[in-house]
């Protein structure tokens, strides 16, 4: 079943609010999700890259993997603000990379996946 981005983030969200024992769990949901600026798909161990990466292998083993997915932009800041809201980044205002004198960025009337997940 193929999710867009925004079916993703809903679903996630949905799944961490249900009360525990609904999903037969006694201790809350936890999501770790690992966002790496200038990774490619093949740089990292579990994905038949050459550099060892013994955690991530790990965490891969004993979690979920995503191996179909595309990024809304190939720079940090658009990439980041789209993933955390489940839109383009364009649509959320950040569609180039932010500095740290920067006064503009992600709207903050935007619902993004930890206000869902809170």
């Amino acid at each position: 079943m193929a999710f867009t981005r925004r079916e993703f983030l809903l679903s996630t969200a949905a799944a961490a609010m249900l009360p525990n024992a609904a999903l037969g769990m006694e201790k809350p949901l936890n999501v770790v999700l690992v966002f790496c600026d200038d990774l490619g798909y093949g740089d990292i161990a579990v994905y038949g890259g050459a550099n060892p990466t013994p955690n991530l292998t790990r965490f891969a083993a004993e979690g979920m993997r995503f191996t179909n997915l595309d990024s809304a932009n190939p720079v940090c800041s658009p990439s980041r603000a789209s993933l955390l809201t489940g839109r383009y980044p364009t649509r959320v205002g950040v569609p180039r990379v932010l500095f740290p004198k920067d006064v503009d960025g992600l709207n903050l009337d935007e619902v993004t996946l930890a206000d869902m997940m809170k």
